[in-house]
């Protein structure tokens, strides 16, 4: 009884795999060998046409990430060295006009405060990393602090303007110096980065192209066996035929010129039956 019970279980089970396969098979009648051909190409070169789409879409985009990177943390190395230079130049030219108190290396002075302040600004818009950010601000406001003292100072009394009211350009020279160093540690830090994003891209790059090539492997060697069966039907048909076994009803199932031989065998076939049949006749 549980033998019977498998069975009767089992039978629905291959019936309706035996109709999947059988709609499966009744979609590739559909058409010729020749649309069947175009068909095949644009399945197996498909994937391959995704895969360089994709290659290409990643290889843009991390060509545009990295120039606009670069460009950024360069400008932003090159802004601090400019802070650096302005103030050492706001640093000596303020120490002369402590001691000779000549007006025009005053504006030299003031001239350097201004561009310090408009890089700084300029810096200050990109999207720089916390710490460098955090070290701009506190630099700059500092250099404004220590620049607007000396202007009370200077507009007091020029004589009141002593070594300790200019000393903090010492410091603030230090302060700029730390920035460098940053901006130069960000240019190593953004060079790895894109560096460890070059090998992902090139990684993924490389899988998908695997895959697809893969994929079109699979669905070139399915669709050319889906060809191949119906020419392996006909090849038996007129191997029996030659043999001289005409009983056996000749269906060939495949794309439409396909079935076409398959009729005109069809038709021989019960030609060649008829002729064989009247041959037994006559001589019997």
């Amino acid at each position: 009884m549980r033998w019977n019970n498998s069975s009767a279980t089992k039978q629905p089970f291959l019936e309706r795999s035996k109709s999947k396969r059988w709609q499966f098979r009744s979609v590739f009648q559909i058409g010729s060998i020749f649309q069947w051909t175009l068909v095949i190409f644009f399945v197996v070169t498909l994937p391959l046409i995704l895969t360089l789409v994709y290659s290409v879409r990643s290889i843009q985009d991390y060509t545009d990430h990295s120039h606009t990177a670069l460009f950024q943390i360069v400008r932003i190395s090159e802004n601090n060295e400019s802070l650096l230079k302005h103030l050492l130049v706001m640093d000596r030219s303020i120490r002369q006009y402590q001691i000779l108190g000549d007006a025009a290396i005053f504006a030299v002075f003031q001239s350097n405060h201004q561009e310090f302040v408009e890089i700084a600004a300029r810096t200050s818009h990109f999207q720089i990393p916390e710490k460098i950010q955090k070290q701009l601000a506190r630099l700059s406001q500092k250099e404004l602090s220590l620049y607007n003292g000396i202007l009370l100072i200077k507009d007091i009394d020029t004589e009141k303007l002593s070594t300790e009211d200019v000393k903090g350009y010492i410091q603030l020279r230090a302060g700029a110096q730390e920035l460098v160093t940053l901006g130069n540690g960000q240019i190593y830090i953004e060079t790895e980065s894109l560096s460890a994003l070059a090998i992902l891209v090139r990684n993924q790059v490389t899988h998908a192209a695997l895959v697809s090539v893969i994929l079109a492997l699979l669905l070139g060697l399915l669709l050319l066996y889906l060809i191949n069966k119906p020419i392996k039907s006909i090849a038996r048909a007129i191997h029996k035929l030659a043999n001289a076994q005409y009983d056996h009803h000749i269906d060939i199932k495949g794309p439409r010129d396909i079935r076409e031989v398959g009729q005109h065998l069809e038709w021989l076939r019960q030609k060649l039956n008829q002729l064989e049949n009247s041959k037994q006749y006559f001589i019997n």
